[in-house]
């Protein structure tokens, strides 16, 4: 047995030599015993591979050797697998010795090893898969059983409830009609239609709930557009609870932009309802303080209306981790709410499901034992071809600012009148009843309407701010007592004007149609820059020449910061304009830039962009009239 010749002939069959240039590549000897290279003129258009240690090649220097496991070249149309060695020889530096050993088999054979146990692998990776979905099924299945149990737990309780709130209604329409039938006093009618009035309302509300409810697990609920006056609707609202509010002693007011057209297309139905159960909410949770609906123009994309509506009240509260629970059906925000308020637990869940209808969304801050901000805007077609035709930013709408004015009674019913009037000469009223409510709130107004008489306390203390003050907010003072007998007290105060109890509607219309006439016929109001440099009026001049140029470049600025979303920059504008307007006493602006302030610090920045180019052109304004007045 001949060892060396089956030693050769494994050799032969598994491994070649090669002898070639290193610089070159020429090839100077191969055995091919495995690949015929003799023909080609290097060894670098063997492969590509080779051709890839080229540069590798001639940086090795005598002794050096390079190994490659598992090295793919195709040839005679097959691929063949090699581990290949390179040496450089000690004797022949010029020279690279190059070893092929053939393991293609090896490696074709591994492949189908790995690829087995692969496939192995991945039918227990995929069995594991899906015993884990199985499970996770079974799980979700568990959920949804224990959800449906939830859930049917909290139907049961909620019709139970439904039929305690639709009974209690029933039941009190039922005794006030008999009750109504048998009275003779008008007083007494009256009450009993008020109160009439204020159940059928709720029996109303709560029946357009449930049913409402049925249509949305349906899908039946169909947004429905057409014409309407948005004023008219709110105020209904309002008026809706407006007894209702009177009797907790809360105050119940609403504030809607003037610069809204008067009509505008959409679902009245719907948001009527939205309104009505935001509001309605607020007054049930509220115990004292106010509750307050504010509407407001936001900005007009492709000719569309985006309308923000907030309801504030200085309720209960909702914790935060209830957030998102208020608004499931049959949820109420704390266990013991539907025992101590009463109700469904649908409203908000059906208020938030109608304004998603209406391609708007609800938003909720609250604090506990502090209050609740419900806010949501939505989008609203309008038709008025003159106003379509101007730019929406700078339209012709009704462009007289809302006087806003305070009234100070402790008499609420006194109080009710008072707002009545002034609401239906388009201005903003706030209600208080005492001394340090009216101080505390002073400075967001344009009058100030106060009984003398507060009580145990009487309205000097509000006058005697004003006048340390220096300022020029001017306040009509109304009481029973003889004109004469006030007359010494109240001239001290330059501002202050009076009128004789009982009030006529004609003579609080003129006195205070007379008070703000007086006070807007200029926006600004140099007392304060007059008061600092009153003995050198060429200082003065050149102040006020400052403010102006400051005022115009700064407003100007924000709209570039606008531009480019600096939102800082924004803000650190607004804190030095605030001061330059109060020395000018430009209170529209001032007012303007604090509802900017107060939306930068919430995040909102939808609508931002109206408000600064508002607030620039107002500014403008201003400035313009100055500079004609003053040089």
């Amino acid at each position: 047995m001949n060892i060396e010749k089956y030693k050769s002939d494994y050799l032969n069959r598994r491994m070649q030599l090669v002898l070639f240039e290193r610089e070159t590549g020429n090839i100077l000897y191969s055995s091919d015993t495995l690949i015929r290279i003799l023909n080609e003129d290097t060894v670098f258009n063997v492969s590509p591979f080779l051709e890839s240690l080229q540069s590798t090649f001639a940086t090795l220097a005598p002794k050096d050797q390079l190994v490659y496991s598992c090295v793919n070249i195709p040839y005679g149309g097959r691929d063949f697998y090699f581990d290949l060695i390179f040496d450089v020889p000690s004797d022949s530096p010029d020279m690279m010795v190059w070893q092929l050993f053939d393991f293609t088999d090896h490696y074709e054979n591994l492949t189908v090893v790995q690829q087995e146990r692969n496939e192995s692998e991945i039918s227990r990776e995929t069995q594991l898969l899906e015993n884990e979905r199985v499970r996770h099924e079974n799980e979700l299945l568990k959920f949804k059983n224990e959800e449906m149990k939830k859930l049917q737990k909290a139907k049961t309780q909620f019709f139970s409830q439904v039929n305690h709130e639709i009974r209690n209604p029933v039941n009190a329409i039922a005794g006030l009609t008999t009750v109504l039938s048998k009275s003779n006093s008008i007083s007494q009618i009256k009450g009993h239609i008020k109160a009439l009035h204020s159940v059928s309302s709720h029996l109303i509300n709560l029946v357009s709930n449930v049913l409402d409810l049925s249509k949305i697990e349906s899908g039946n609920l169909k947004v429905e557009c057409d014409d309407f006056e948005l004023k008219p609707l709110v105020d209904a609202v309002i008026q809706a609870f407006k007894y209702t509010a009177l009797e907790k002693g809360v105050h119940l007011e609403y504030t809607i932009e003037r610069q809204l057209p008067e009509k505008i297309n959409g679902d009245m139905q719907k948001l009527s309802q939205v309104l009505y159960n935001l509001v309605g909410n607020a007054i049930k949770f509220t115990h004292s303080g106010y509750v307050k609906m504010h509407v407001n123009l936001i900005d007009v994309i492709d000719n569309r209306l985006c309308i923000a509506f907030k309801v504030e009240d200085t309720g209960v509260g909702i914790p935060k981790n209830m957030y998102d629970e208020i608004f499931k059906p049959y949820k109420q925000g704390m266990e013991d709410t539907t025992r101590k308020y009463g109700g469904t637990g649908l409203g908000l869940s059906i208020t938030k499901e109608l304004i998603e209808l209406m391609e708007g969304q609800i938003y909720v801050e609250s604090e506990v034992n502090v209050g609740s901000t419900f806010r949501f805007v939505l989008p609203f077609d309008f038709h008025d071809e003159k106003e379509a035709l101007i730019d929406p930013k700078h339209k012709a709408l009704p462009s007289e600012n809302v006087s806003n004015v305070l009234i100070v009674e402790d008499d609420p019913i006194n109080g009710m009148i008072l707002e009545e009037v002034l609401q239906e000469e388009g201005l903003t009223t706030h209600l208080v009843t005492k001394t340090q409510e009216a101080i505390e709130a002073i400075t967001d107004y344009d009058l100030v309407i106060t009984d003398y008489h507060l009580g145990e306390e009487t309205c000097i203390p509000i006058l005697e701010l004003l006048e340390q003050q220096q300022s020029t907010l001017p306040v009509l003072v109304v009481s029973g007592e003889h004109q004469a007998t006030l007359t010494k007290t109240i001239k001290r105060y330059s501002n202050a004007l009076f009128l004789q109890k009982p009030l006529q509607v004609d003579k609080v219309k003129s006195r205070v149609n007379q008070l703000l006439g007086s006070r807007t016929a200029e926006q600004y109001d140099l007392t304060p820059l007059r008061k600092i440099y009153a003995n050198d009026q060429q200082k003065f001049r050149q102040v006020l020449h400052m403010l102006c140029s400051e005022i115009s470049a700064s407003t100007h600025q924000m709209l570039e910061n606008m531009d480019t979303k600096d939102f800082a920059g924004i803000k650190n504008l607004s804190h030095k304009l605030k001061t330059h307007f109060s020395f000018v006493g430009m209170r529209e602006p001032y007012h303007e830039l604090t509802i900017i302030e107060t939306e930068l610090r919430k995040g909102i920045h939808l609508g931002l962009k109206a408000r600064l180019e508002s607030l620039h052109s107002n500014s403008e304004t201003v400035v313009e009239q100055i500079r004609t007045a003053h040089g």
